[in-house]
């Protein structure tokens, strides 16, 4: 290869990386205002001390109740469930989402989960609505895309009807994906 050549490439390289690290934020981080985030943000220490105090009281909850097969098989409630990065920027990108709302659910008998206690995320609007919108659509050729933020091929967001509307929920369950 010849030295000018290679000088280029090396030059043609070295743009494309300052070109392309440009369009992340460099932290890795996501902008937010600390002022709304603050209304929210409690101390670790305290928060540990709810978490064990909920696992602690449903133990004696379950002492408590006599038919423990019933009890294990209507109410599996979790400690905590785990969403990925991804499922929680889908549903925060849903159109005029302002937050989310996390529901508690129970697995119905259509489930092979029957009883099991679950998290359900949903979007919110600035109202505290509810938004009832597609977070993840499949295009004709099988690329997934999210409404509402710019693509080729994605439909535009908005408020849905409830046959297709989405939300989260199948985080992983603690127990057993769980800290230590």
């Amino acid at each position: 290869m010849k030295p000018i050549t290679f000088f280029r490439c090396i030059v043609f390289s070295l743009a494309t990386i300052i070109i392309s690290s440009g369009c992340r934020n460099p932290r890795g981080k996501f902008d937010f205002d600390p002022k709304k985030a603050a209304l929210h943000v409690r101390p670790y220490t305290v928060l540990k001390q709810y978490i064990d105090s909920f696992v602690v009281e449903r133990e004696r909850l379950y002492r408590k109740v006599e038919d423990k097969a019933y009890f294990d098989t209507a109410f599996d409630i979790p400690n905590a469930e785990l969403f990925n990065k991804d499922a929680i920027l889908a549903l925060l990108s849903a159109p005029g989402a302002e937050g989310l709302r996390i529901y508690f659910g129970k697995k119905t008998s259509h489930d092979s989960t029957n009883g099991n206690i679950v998290m359900v995320l949903l979007p919110v609007d600035a109202n505290n609505k509810d938004i009832k919108t597609r977070l993840i659509v499949n295009d004709r050729t099988g690329a997934l895309h999210i409404p509402g933020i710019s693509s080729a091929n994605a439909r535009t967001g908005g408020r849905t009807g409830l046959d297709d509307a989405e939300g989260l929920e199948e985080g992983q369950r603690c127990p057993t994906i769980c800290n230590d």
